[in-house]
């Protein structure tokens, strides 16, 4: 129940210890138990409020999480959880639960909210759940910084129209949602970085590039789809108009070349230039 950030030493090794246990005192129920009418140990900076209120019959596991999202809190802003000028006042803000404002604000700061709520039962179930969310922070702390990264390749790739950064930009999206699938600038991003992409590929007429990149499952993509879809089908109207007059070229030239044969040359030089300019277009 003393647990604060001066309990914690580190090791010249990086190792972590916990100082102070002769302050330690056993869970109700066990020889040695606290009992209303002792001193309550701990700091009133940091104190649970079942702590400060002396309700014994909710202290326990919970008010040790309290002191662990406690040093959390100051860890993240610098800042003990309950202010004020004497002990007096910080144990009557401990005993309310006043929790000193901060404009920090993030995953690590509701980690540590909820490691100090209230009521007991609203905490961490265990110190292990508590462990387990920050490794899921430091996970999601690689994520929003792929993010990040693949957010500078996509303002580059829309500057330059260089599909090299574009492939980045989607690369480093899609890492960061293996490491956090849930992360919102990532999956947002995803989705800009893909639509800018389509639009890049379908202004330089790659349509196989923007159909590749596109999900019929994905909501967002619907609308350039059916772009693609219209402008392949004017592609494929046009090609077969000028299959059509090549043709027609072709035909007419066979005649001409009966009737002058000095024009035969200039007409075969016409339908090739044709049927050269369809297949590019189709």
């Amino acid at each position: 129940l003393d647990f604060t950030p001066a309990n914690v030493l580190r090791g010249e090794l990086g190792d972590v210890l916990v100082a102070g246990w002769e302050k330690a005192v056993p869970l109700a129920g066990k020889a040695g138990a606290i009992s209303a009418s002792e001193t309550m140990p701990g700091i009133p900076a940091y104190m649970a409020p079942e702590v400060a209120c002396r309700t014994i019959a909710r202290i326990g596991i919970g008010s040790d999480i309290y002191l662990l999202g406690a040093t959390l809190f100051e860890i993240a802003t610098g800042l003990p959880p309950h202010a004020g000028a004497t002990d007096e006042e910080r144990l009557r803000n401990a005993a309310q639960n006043a929790i000193q404002s901060t404009q920090i604000a993030g995953e690590i700061i509701s980690i540590a909210r909820k490691a100090m709520a209230t009521d007991p039962a609203a905490r961490y179930v265990c110190v292990r759940d508590f462990q387990e969310s920050i490794w899921g922070y430091r996970h999601h702390v690689e994520s929003v910084w792929l993010a990040t990264q693949a957010r500078d390749c996509l303002e580059t790739a829309e500057r330059t129209r260089g599909y090299d950064r574009y492939a980045d930009a989607l690369f480093c999206f899609d890492k960061a949602l293996k490491e956090w699938a849930d992360n919102p600038e990532a999956n947002q991003g995803k989705t800009e970085a893909t639509i800018s992409y389509v639009r890049c590929a379908l202004a330089n007429r790659d349509f196989d590039l923007a159909r590749a990149l596109l999900d019929k499952n994905v909501a967002a993509h619907h609308t350039l789809l059916a772009e693609l879809e219209h402008t392949e089908q004017q592609r494929a109207r046009r090609a077969r108009w000028l299959r059509r007059l090549a043709m027609a070229f072709a035909t007419a030239g066979v005649f001409a070349a009966i009737l002058l044969d000095n024009a035969l040359l200039v007409l075969a030089l016409m339908v090739c230039a044709l049927i050269s300019w369809a297949n590019r277009s189709a």
